[in-house]
């Protein structure tokens, strides 16, 4: 299902405000993965810039176990980097549902498992695109007093219901990241009530 997405249906098909910052980088385009899964996503960055800089967060082991897999297919460690861990706004451990392959994501339950967490916002002081797909960890990052200061240029978000603090989590989604300095703009790609996709680029 996520192959057909981002392969077939242009889940991630980047808009032109975001390819032209990412082609004016004059460099290997700085990719952070917040929620890697398999890899597909630093794939398919792989397809449109061979040299991209890739570091990836997935704290789900089987995920993970495939995305090294992945990682070697499509150019190897060299400048391709898997933190296994949750992306979140503190390092420590956390309640992880590991039940689902597609929709893992933090919360208490009798599925969880503890697993590590690691602070990310050190890691983005300079990025040129910041994909984020946590499945409702994204809250906890976009009110983070530090997000209004990271170094992203671009940023790709997934958000979702869960763990909203607000009814409407597209509207607090694009709220937030227009008062980091971000303009925005919503991606056509339909996904379940609830949830969607934004695209943002520093202004």
């Amino acid at each position: 299902m996520t192959f057909d997405e981002i392969f077939r249906r242009g889940h991630y098909r980047l808009p032109p405000a975001v390819v032209s910052k990412l082609m004016g980088a004059g460099r290997p385009v700085q990719v952070i993965d917040l929620g890697a899964n398999i890899g597909l996503f630093g794939a398919y960055m792989r397809r449109s810039f061979p040299d991209a800089c890739i570091t990836a967060f997935e704290p789900h082991p089987r995920n993970a176990a495939v995305l090294r897999r992945s990682i070697e297919s499509n150019g190897g460690k060299e400048g391709w980097r898997l933190i296994e861990a949750c992306a979140d706004s503190r390092d420590g451990s956390v309640p992880f549902s590991t039940t689902d392959f597609t929709t893992s994501r933090v919360e208490p339950s009798p599925a969880a498992a503890m697993v590590p967490a690691v602070d990310v916002f050190p890691f983005l002081d300079d990025v040129d695109l910041l994909k984020i797909d946590i499945e409702g960890g994204e809250w906890r990052l976009l009110s983070d007093p530090r997000f209004a200061s990271v170094g992203a240029k671009t940023i790709g978000l997934e958000y979702h219901r869960h763990d909203c603090p607000d009814p409407e989590p597209g509207a607090l989604a694009e709220q937030l990241l227009r008062q980091s300095g971000y303009a925005t703009a919503k991606a056509q790609f339909k996904l379940p009530p609830g949830q969607g996709m934004l695209w943002a680029w520093r202004a």
